[in-house]
């Protein structure tokens, strides 16, 4: 029987591409995987990929399915003599709803399209970000952090921080205690005097983000912060019991 040539696509740890190599490798499937490919450099995948020999691919976020979609859409609306612009906010969530309203309001202010993008850029470049993590378990389990992080964080029974750093997830941190992040979060907010815009997201904790939102009002007033929950892409990664704040 004629092999059948395979090209696996993935971003999280492989668990499903191990086991496809199993049953190839166990002679139950007649395949041979010709490449891996992923929009994660950190992803499991590679890794298993590598182990078995196999051409691993990275593919970084500027040449990811979302981004070359939207540079496909981009050049086809060429034709109709529509202009568009293609922004990679390198952020996530409610990083990317604030870097959109900023958007949004450039253009109500009726500044061209060449000014909104360099206003959006600028919001870009301003935005930072802070997530206090139940567990790592699900960050790592996606393939978004390595295991080292999650075996310290289960050693020493601490709860992570991260941040948003070019469009990746980052550790920040640890702290004893869920309050001990909260206090993290509060420092990230009181170390920003000339904060524009903030934004809440949360998994299951509507009540701690509501907190955290009255704590961001105390210190600016005029300051009405965004709160959502997180999707179930990120859920994903995050699992239950995350919080995180976006500011610009």
């Amino acid at each position: 029987m004629k092999k059948l040539n395979l090209v696996v696509l993935a971003s999280g740890g492989g668990t499903n591409l191990q086991a496809i190599i199993d049953h190839i490798e166990a002679g139950k499937l007649s395949a041979q995987i010709k490449a891996v490919i992923s929009n994660n450099s950190k992803a499991g995948a590679l890794e298993r990929a590598r182990n078995h020999n196999i051409p691993a691919i990275h593919l970084s976020h500027k040449h990811s399915s979302i981004m070359e979609s939207a540079l496909l859409g981009k050049e086809a609306a060429q034709d109709t003599g529509c202009h568009i612009e293609v922004i990679d906010s390198r952020g996530v969530t409610m990083w990317q709803a604030l870097v959109t309203i900023a958007a949004a309001r450039s253009a109500g202010t009726g500044y061209g399209l060449h000014q909104v993008v360099e206003r959006v850029h600028d919001a870009i470049s301003r935005a930072r970000g802070l997530g206090l993590l139940g567990t790592m378990r699900y960050a790592v389990k996606g393939g978004r952090l390595g295991n080292a992080i999650f075996r310290v964080e289960s050693l020493l029974d601490v709860k992570s921080l991260l941040t948003v750093h070019d469009g990746e997830l980052r550790p920040a941190g640890l702290v004893r205690t869920w309050e001990k992040g909260v206090e993290r979060l509060h420092e990230f907010i009181r170390a920003k005097p000339d904060i524009e815009s903030v934004a809440i997201a949360h998994s299951a904790l509507p009540n701690d983000a509501r907190k955290l939102a009255d704590y961001v009002t105390s210190l600016f007033p005029n300051l009405i912060p965004k709160i959502a929950q997180l999707g179930p892409i990120l859920v994903t990664h995050t699992g239950p019991g995350t919080m995180m704040i976006a500011t610009i």
